[in-house]
């Protein structure tokens, strides 16, 4: 679900290194 995706692509951008953004993450999710 959207909110689903939401939880996973701020999990995503804390676990990622700093040099990359939740942006580069977003279009992967739909």
């Amino acid at each position: 679900t959207a909110q689903r995706g939401a939880v996973e692509v701020s999990a995503t951008d804390i676990e990622v290194p700093a040099g990359h953004t939740r942006l580069t993450w977003l279009p992967a999710v739909p």
